[in-house]
């Protein structure tokens, strides 16, 4: 234990505030708790209880006097700072209700930012032993798909030789993900997302699983099925539902367990679980001798005393151990511990609904600087109503109040003010929380009382907020000397605002930079929008199946869709040309020397029409033929970057014959099409070929309409489809799943954009606050120029003037800061804007235009104002 040594700050803090007699008791209890957590639970859950504990002891009975003997003296002084705080709070409505609003906006947007990276942060740690559960996934650095280089899945033996021959793995389980056709009768069925896994899935992921049935029994029989309660219900109206019968995909399966439904905050998300060991594909797999491929997802566990370090280095053995000789790339296997894998960088077929560690950052920084700028927002608005609290403190010094007494009351007034504004926020919050959740496709409850942790430490950060933004006007006003506030002469007491106008500048640089931000952002979704992608998107539906009694039927579907005079073209493909999740290798050397491999996209179609459907432009050779050729002739397409990687233009490319993958027989270019976006911009345009396969399975159907009537067409599609497969389908337009592909960053532009808004607003209640200090110091300043015959735009410029320079000074900050942050944004797209400065200056008129608003109301008061009125009160 000599090398843990508990944290300082609590044990400081305990001791300014005990009483000296209970001080050593105290501590050595606190010690030993300490170092006992530190075994159980580690340092850092050892950390933090100590400091709540110590929080907790802060209570009569235990603090020492701290420096008034009077217990009932002090709470009337509290009382009585509280009853002075709320009086000004009525006196003086309009500051107090700006005041409120813009720290109650601030917290909002505080709250809902924690709440949401709390729920990030809180991935699968419900499990038992989160911290010993990792995953193993492929990398290979020579093969990049996607813009990654790594791949989630793993071969079919590789959870059973872990656990089998590696002494550090305790258990490990095999299972993959997909939907699944759940028949209770012949007319009753349920589409369900659901995997199928072995039967060490329960002694990996350790949770109270289980309702009914139990986890060493579940998966006895291969033709075992478990459910979620909510699934039970859903299907057989009842929780108890082991011993029923389902057929899953036509095949009958028992129900042997029924688990609690999966946290919000897991990575796996399902409705059922089947058993792995009834699948035929899984067993011919596991039987291999030596591995030749990757389908399914690996995850172990380690013993405790068992270093992921020591299994990591053993793994290229492994590989040579168990592989074929003729694996197409060298690769390695990696682990990521599970905690880990909600927020690490997307892989190759990796789960859906992933974290983005960037955007959480990006939300922690925003949450910092919208608090930041309410605490400023509040600093100048008290510095802005000292003058007309500037004789209460005159009076206040002069019958003996002393400094301290002075900063207490303030502090308690800050705090207070805070307070308030926090209880405001919890309202806000509460109603606006789903609806940011849901912009975050999250499920974000406000259930604050039910998690009492949360809730301490978000009371204690806005009574730090009060404390930090109080602490300055106090010092300030605890500073005004009573003879020149008694005598009317406040260039004494409230004579500098530099540090209010710094403030001011730095909030408008900050609200600069979100906008020059926001405007970058929208640049480049426009860009994208407006770009040609290659492909025709515009009056195409596309149905995603994967029933083979679709395309045993496809030709009688097709023919009847026909002859609806809303379709003019039927096509069906593997993918989509804007998601193309098919590659192998590909080598242009007729002798397939291997050394000439390269990776290369495969966008398998199953008749002619799909070329027509989407548009794609021929630029050399010819398209490929109407119907498929015998299977001894193979013909191609490919695009301009395949040809460039073959180190031919594209006339040249035409006639060339190449294997794919070693396979026979060759393969031969017919054509070369115009290079298209087969994944996101965010990577650059992968080389691809086309083929068309008619007696292959296939994922997609492509319509081609030419109706306004769309939902009238998709209800006739879909009740023919319903005539082969009991299946759900989903009707989805083409440009819509393009947009998909681009959500996550229109969802952080949209929050980014409303973040500004905010943030300018907070930056604009301060702006009026130091606006109405400025004019009620110039006062006289105005009166005396107005008798000597100042027009009212001589007024005008003498109180705008310097508060114009505060937001060019904020736009010269922001600019480089936001040229630096938005450069290396747009780096994550391959195709990207160049940074316009016309952007720049639309953000600095944008902001310069709410700043002379903010302060025209008080400008114009000013340049209005009776000189008498200001002489005579001066």
């Amino acid at each position: 234990m000599a090398s843990v040594t508990p944290p300082k700050l609590p044990l400081v803090l305990l001791k300014w505030f005990c009483h000296p007699g209970y001080h050593a008791d105290i501590e050595g209890d606190l010690i030993e708790v300490y170092y006992r957590n530190v075994d159980e639970s580690g340092k850092t859950k050892a950390d933090q209880i100590l400091l709540k504990e110590v929080l907790l002891l802060f209570r009569p009975g235990i603090i020492k006097n701290l420096g008034q003997p009077d217990l009932m003296g002090d709470l009337g002084m509290y009382k009585n700072y509280l009853k002075v705080a709320w009086r000004n709070l009525l006196k003086q409505k309009l500051y107090a209700s700006i005041n409120i609003a813009g720290l109650a906006i601030g917290i909002t947007c505080f709250i809902m930012i924690y709440f949401f990276v709390d729920h990030e942060q809180s991935y699968d740690l419900f499990y038992d032993n989160a911290d010993q559960i990792y995953h193993v996934y492929e990398n290979t650095p020579d093969d990049e798909f996607r813009g990654s280089t790594s791949w989630a899945a793993t071969p079919a033996q590789m959870a059973s030789t872990l656990m089998h021959n590696y002494p550090e793995v305790e258990y490990a389980t095999t299972f993959s993900e997909g939907f699944g056709l759940l028949t209770l009768d012949e007319n009753t069925s349920f589409w369900e997302e659901g995997i199928t896994a072995d039967r060490n899935f329960f002694n990996v992921f350790a949770y109270d699983f289980f309702i009914y049935g139990s986890p060493s029994a579940a998966f006895n029989n291969p033709e075992s099925l478990i459910l979620t309660e909510s699934l039970s219900m859903k299907i057989f109206g009842k929780r108890n539902s082991v011993g029923e019968t389902l057929d899953y995909n036509n095949k009958p399966y028992q129900i042997t367990g029924v688990i609690k439904d999966l946290p919000r905050n897991s990575t796996l998300q399902f409705s059922f679980m089947a058993n792995l060991e009834g699948n035929p594909r899984y067993l011919r797999e596991f039987k291999k001798d030596k591995w030749d491929g990757s389908d399914y997802y690996t995850f172990f566990s380690l013993y405790p005393s068992a270093s992921p370090s020591t299994l990591q280095a053993k793994m290229p053995e492994l590989i040579d151990t168990y592989w074929t000789a003729d694996r197409p790339f060298d690769f390695e296997y990696l682990f990521r511990s599970l905690p880990e894998v909600h927020l690490s960088p997307q892989i190759n077929n990796d789960f859906d609904l992933k974290g983005n560690r960037q955007q959480i950052n990006l939300f922690i920084i925003i949450a910092i600087l919208i608090l930041a700028l309410a605490c400023i927002n509040y600093m100048n608005l008290s510095i802005a109503r000292s003058i007309n609290r500037a004789k209460e403190v005159g009076l206040r010094k002069t019958v003996g109040a002393e400094k301290k007494q002075l900063l207490t009351q303030f502090l308690m007034e800050s705090v207070f003010f805070s307070f308030l504004a926090f209880f405001i926020a919890l309202f806000l919050a509460s109603a606006l929380l789903p609806e940011f959740g849901i912009l975050l496709d999250r499920e974000l409850d406000f259930n604050i009382l039910g998690k009492p942790d949360l809730l301490l430490k978000i009371a204690g950060v806005i009574a730090v907020l009060g404390v930090l933004s109080g602490s300055y006007p106090a010092f300030v006003l605890s500073s005004i000397k009573p003879i020149q506030t008694l005598k009317g002469n406040l260039k004494g007491s409230v004579k500098k605002n530099s540090t209010q106008k710094w403030m001011i500048t730095a909030q408008y640089a900050v609200s600069i930079v979100m906008v020059i931000c926001t405007l970058i952002m929208y640049q480049q979704f426009l860009f994208i929008g407006n770009s040609e992608l290659g492909f025709e998107q515009d009056d195409i539906i596309t149905i995603g199946t994967q029933d083979r009694s679709i395309n045993d039927n496809f030709i009688n579907i097709k023919n009847e869709w026909l002859q609806h005079p809303g379709v003019s073209a039927i096509a069906a493909s593997h993918s989509l040309p804007h998601n193309v999740t098919s590659a192998t290798m590909l080598n242009d050397d007729d002798g397939g020397n291997p050394n000439d491999d390269f990776s290369i996209s495969r966008l398998n179609i199953n008749n002619h029409e799909f070329l027509e459907i989407y548009g794609f432009e021929i630029i050399a050779g010819q398209s490929l033929p109407v119907r498929q050729t015998e299977q001894q002739e193979r013909f191609i397409l490919i695009n301009e970057a395949a040809s460039g990687m073959m180190g031919l233009n594209p006339i040249e490319a035409v006639g060339q014959i190449i294997t794919d993958d070693g396979n026979r027989p060759y393969l031969t270019i017919m054509g070369v099409v115009k290079d298209f976006h087969l994944h996101p911009m965010h990577t650059k345009i992968s080389p691809v070929y086309i083929e068309l396969k008619a007696r292959d399975p296939f994922r997609y159907i492509s319509v081609k309409v030419r109706t306004d009537n769309s939902q009238e067409l998709i209800a006739m599609m879909k009740g023919s489809l319903q005539q082969y497969s009991e299946r759900p389908f989903e009707f989805i337009f083409m440009e819509d799943r393009v947009n998909e592909l681009y959500k996550t960053d229109t969802q952080r532009a949209t929050l980014f954009t409303s973040f500004s808004i905010l943030a300018i607003l907070i930056a604009s209640l301060g702006l009026f606050g130091l606006t109405a200090l400025g004019v009620h110091q110039k006062r006289k300043e105005i009166g005396i120029r107005k008798v000597l015959g100042a027009s009212l735009q001589n007024i005008l410029t003498l109180v705008t003037g310097s508060f114009l320079k505060m937001i060019v000074i904020g736009f010269l900050i922001a600019a480089p800061v936001a040229w630096f942050l938005m450069n290396n944004w747009l780096q994550n797209y391959a195709y990207r804007i160049e940074i316009d400065w016309w952007i720049f200056v639309a953000a600095g008129l944008i902001s310069a235009g709410i700043a002379l608003l903010t302060i025209s109301s008080q400008s114009i008061k000013a340049a209005l104002i009776d000189p008498i009125h200001c002489i005579k009160d001066e």
